[in-house]
């Protein structure tokens, strides 16, 4: 049963979209130029200065090692699992070892340049990982945490103890340096990367402030009610509010208290009591006030409660001191505290920068027009040499990036042409072998063999048909699970999902175990994903010498079997389409297809699958990618 859909019609690019693209690439090639010269300068600057030795960890032939910045081997790639240098300038490994996938479980040890293994006295040592604000992962400088009897300490990278064994959990706080949240008896505290305590853990939660430690923390009582303390943990702000919305520059702050949101001045007194659905904005000069929600409409009030501009704009903000960017009745404008108008047009966009607002609009000949305005009671416009030097920079441009994306996409179109008749030299050289069988094997039966024989070269077109059938069906499938294909996502229930494709094997021959929670969801594409555990499972029972398991943990279902292992050379091709492994694992009526076509449908649920393998052959589709 095809459990296909079909997917968009493809269409070589077109170039009528290469203006957009081209606007988008001069920003970014200005953007490059800009930091490569920076580049160069700090270089220079540098140079005769002799850095110390880094050290990276380093992944071979499916094996993790340690070299240092000149290629030198420092530790051999024999560790199965991730090696982990939590400071590149210190000759301290962290290595992963003995995962249990199916349990999730796993064992860590410390390591020097020696390959010796350091810090014995604990359970486990892990590097305590930290995100910024853009996602980037990163790890604490200079301490790691440790587990002892089931409790929680920080040692720094001399072996040193910071802080004791006797918390529940340690971790950092997203995009802080030097500041780690512990754990005990369910409440929370701050100690500092010398292990010195700087808020009791006494709190229900604690979160950072700002950019640094030095701002402080909102934290949470037992109570469920919020507050701010700074960071030697002196009260700021009373823990009474629902909630802290906004903060600005650490002098006010937007809270929630009784379903409404307040605003309230650093030392707790506050101001505009009365409440507001939303305040979206607290304006450059404090005494102008505030930007406030209403309904669906947005106004500004002072700070003595007095409504300089009525909540009737459908959208509104401060472009400089006392002069906005509107929205009403579907047009953009820009207004003061006064209400005159400063422009008034039907504006593809208005932006704005610390002295001018640029107002982008769309004339009745649809060409493009750029004007801007400057604060002041009349409209006044650069001069025309301005504006012609601005134009003819930016037609430069525009000019510059269409050729360079046309080239781009020739060069593109080239490679695409080589991989589309590599696929279908490689599809003829796969029909090949079962055509020449049926043709052969019908000029024998027009020779009128016997009728035994006949049989023989009857069964044997008909497997033959079958195979050739089977292996456009998986061509077809896997053509209509490009990246061009819309997916239809919901949450379903993993489990049924498993028990229906399962319904197609024999299970007494083999033993099979199923470990996965009744109540796990899993979001995808219901039809998809059955295709993509019909070929995993299909894959299990073609090679399991007795045993299959089916496994969830920790957003991966893991699909394992007691076969024959991979060898290295195939492990990193054994995804590409029509790509067969060695004798020993291969099946002469295999397509080559089933693994690519599980690839291409985990690529649009932006999931992945890898292979691993220990005393089983694991098949790990992760879904937290």
């Amino acid at each position: 049963m095809s459990r296909g859909s079909r997917g968009r019609r493809y269409e070589e690019p077109k170039l009528n979209m290469k203006k957009v693209f081209a606007v988008i690439l001069a920003i970014i090639v200005i953007i490059m130029v800009i930091f490569i010269i920076k580049g160069v300068l700090t270089k220079n600057k540098e140079q005769g200065k002799i850095a110390s030795k880094d050290y990276f960890a380093a992944f071979k032939d499916n094996k993790w090692g340690v070299i240092d910045e000149t290629g030198s081997v420092i530790i051999d790639p024999s560790y199965s699992e991730m090696i982990i240098v939590p400071n590149s300038k210190n000759d301290v490994f962290l290595c992963t070892y003995d995962v249990d996938y199916t349990t999730g479980t796993y064992k860590t040890k410390a390591l020097n340049s020696k390959n010796e293994e350091i810090f014995k006295d604990y359970d486990k040592i892990e590097a305590i990982q930290n995100k910024d604000e853009k996602d980037n992962l990163w790890y604490e400088d200079g301490v790691l945490k440790v587990e002892k009897n089931g409790k929680y300490g920080i040692i720094d990278l001399s072996g040193k103890e910071l802080l004791s064994c006797e918390y529940d959990q340690i971790s950092a706080l997203s995009g802080i340096k030097n500041a780690l949240k512990i754990l005990k008896d369910g409440k929370y505290g701050i100690v500092d990367d010398e292990g010195k305590v700087i808020l009791k853990t006494e709190y229900a939660d604690i979160t950072n402030l700002g950019k640094d430690n030095k701002s402080g923390y909102i934290v949470k009582n037992t109570e469920g009610k919020y507050g701010i303390v700074d960071f030697s943990g002196n009260i700021i702000l009373d823990m009474k509010y629902d909630e802290i919305a906004k903060v600005y520059g650490n002098d006010y702050y937007v809270v929630k208290k009784s379903g409404k949101q307040i605003l309230v001045k650093k030392d707790g007194t506050e101001i505009l009591t009365t409440g507001f659905d939303e305040i979206t904005e607290v304006l450059k000069n404090i005494d102008n006030g505030i930007i406030y929600k209403k309904g669906n409409k947005y106004g500004v009030m002072k700070t003595t409660g007095e409504v300089t501009i009525e909540a009737s704009y459908e959208y509104l903000s401060e472009a400089k001191s006392g002069v906005f960017i509107a929205k009403k009745d579907g047009k953009y404008g820009v207004i003061d505290l006064q209400k005159d108008i400063k422009v008034e047009q039907e504006t593809c966009a208005i932006s704005s920068d610390k002295s001018k607002i640029y107002v982008h609009y769309v004339n009745k000949e649809n060409s493009i027009k750029l004007n801007m305005f400057i604060d002041t009671p009349n409209i006044v416009l650069d001069s025309l040499k301005d504006r012609f030097i601005l134009m003819f920079s930016l037609v430069q441009i525009i000019l510059s990036c269409i050729y360079f994306i046309y080239t781009y996409l020739e060069n593109e179109r080239e490679e695409l042409n080589k991989t589309r008749n590599l696929f279908i030299n490689a599809m003829a050289h796969e029909m090949k072998t079962p055509n020449a069988v049926i043709l052969n094997s019908t000029e024998m039966l027009i020779e009128n063999v016997n009728p035994e024989k006949q049989h023989k070269y009857l069964r044997m077109i008909e497997d033959e048909s079958k195979h050739m059938n089977n292996l456009l069906n998986q061509m077809l499938i896997y053509t209509r699970t490009t990246k061009s294909y819309q997916l239809h996502k919901q949450n379903y229930n993993l489990s049924p999902m498993i028990e229906e494709v399962l319904k197609h094997y024999d299970l007494e021959s083999k033993i099979i175990t199923i470990d996965i929670d009744p109540k796990i969801n899993i979001s995808c594409d219901q039809q998809l994903m059955m295709i993509v555990f019909d070929n995993l499972i299909n894959n299990a029972f073609k090679y399991a010498n007795k045993k299959i398991n089916i496994v969830y943990r920790q957003e991966k279902i893991i699909i394992s079997n007691d076969g024959s292992k991979i060898e290295n050379k195939d492990i990193n091709h054994i995804f590409e389409p029509l790509y067969k492994a060695d004798v020993s694992r291969n099946d002469t009526n295999s397509t080559g297809m089933g693994l690519a076509i599980v690839r291409n449908i985990l690529d649009l649920h932006n999931y992945t699958c890898k292979v691993v393998q220990d005393e089983e052959v694991h098949f790990i589709i992760e879904m937290n990618k």
